[in-house]
């Protein structure tokens, strides 16, 4: 049971100092966010100013705003009474449909093909805020819907 809590020593400080914690889900595509596909590139993960060597290379889509993981277009939530919501924007349906067109061809090709097809669209960010678990607790968590600027 929690009683108390202690100060940390400047050991302890000046590690918490360079973590990157407050920002951490701090994305640039919020609510009523619009903003355009400009092309791609990868990313990997960085911990404490370094790539691990066995540091996964995820695709991104960069944009006006920021980059845009490709999770954030197709990831499916389980909510907390176990049930699931995937995002249904226009241009996430768009996404998954040409996905699948491309399907066998490489990286590379699929991302090129992604950008040609996307590039010149205006997206608007619409948020759906919803619960999920998390360790055994209720938490709030977002749906992206991305759709088409009418």
């Amino acid at each position: 049971m929690l009683t108390d809590f202690k100060p940390v020593t400047n050991d302890v400080k000046s590690k918490a100092d360079k973590q990157m914690f407050l920002t951490r889900g701090n994305s640039p595509f919020k609510d009523g966010i619009e903003f355009t596909i400009t092309g791609y590139n990868y990313v990997q993960p960085e911990e404490n100013g370094r790539v691990d060597a066995k540091a996964r290379t995820l695709p991104i889509f960069v944009t006006s705003v920021g980059n845009l993981f490709l999770s954030m277009i197709t990831k499916k939530k389980v909510l907390s009474d176990g049930s699931f919501r995937e995002p249904n924007g226009s241009f996430n349906k768009d996404f998954a449909k040409k996905l699948l067109e491309l399907s066998g061809k490489t990286d590379g090709e699929i991302l090129t093909e992604m950008v040609n097809t996307f590039k010149d669209k205006t997206i608007v960010v619409d948020r759906q805020l919803i619960s999920v678990k998390m360790d055994g607790r209720d938490v709030v968590s977002a749906i992206i819907n991305l759709n088409y600027k009418e």
